[in-house]
């Protein structure tokens, strides 16, 4: 790695991604990494719980569960683990948001996932959930973008974006 720093790609486009467009923002989060992992690779789930932010992968499990499956009970203990783990509410705000936009250009546009630094696991779990009905990924979608001006100031910002999450559930 650059200056001795052993930096897993993909940790290095969460870093990128998760900066906001600021370098110093960026450098900051790799030498809060690089202070917490030491002389070991920064690999991207460290970079993930360092910045309260989901294994992708599991929440692209959960929106999968209600959006393809309508299974409301298997959701919500992939959401409970995925707290549990540490995650932050905006972090699993902004990863689900991610999730569904890895869908929908799974869905709409493939050939352009090549280009987003997905692993070959994000990349299933994005194809599968782009395997959802389209309307009901985009409900969920919606239902995400109302709880943002409203999550932060949550007496209960888990449960506030678990509901969201399952919100678009079809009756039984």
């Amino acid at each position: 790695g650059m200056e001795g720093i052993n930096l897993d790609p993909r940790a290095a486009h969460v870093i990128a991604k998760n900066g906001d467009g600021s370098l110093r923002d960026s450098i900051s989060m790799l030498e809060q990494a690089y202070r917490e992992q030491g002389q070991n690779p920064i690999t991207v789930d460290a970079v993930q719980s360092m910045l309260g932010l989901p294994n992708t992968i599991a929440i692209s499990q959960a929106i999968a569960a209600i959006c393809r499956d309508n299974d409301v009970a298997t959701s919500i203990k992939i959401i409970r683990h995925i707290f549990a783990e540490g995650a932050k509410p905006q972090g699993v705000l902004k990863s689900a948001q991610q999730a569904i936009y890895q869908a929908r250009i799974a869905s709409q546009a493939p050939e352009l996932l090549d280009t987003m630094g997905l692993s070959p696991e994000e990349r299933e779990a994005s194809e599968y959930l782009a395997g959802a009905p389209t309307a009901r990924i985009q409900a969920t979608w919606e239902a995400l973008i109302r709880t943002i001006p409203t999550l932060k100031d949550s007496p209960l910002p888990e449960e506030t974006l678990t509901m969201a999450i399952i919100s678009t559930t079809q009756p039984k």
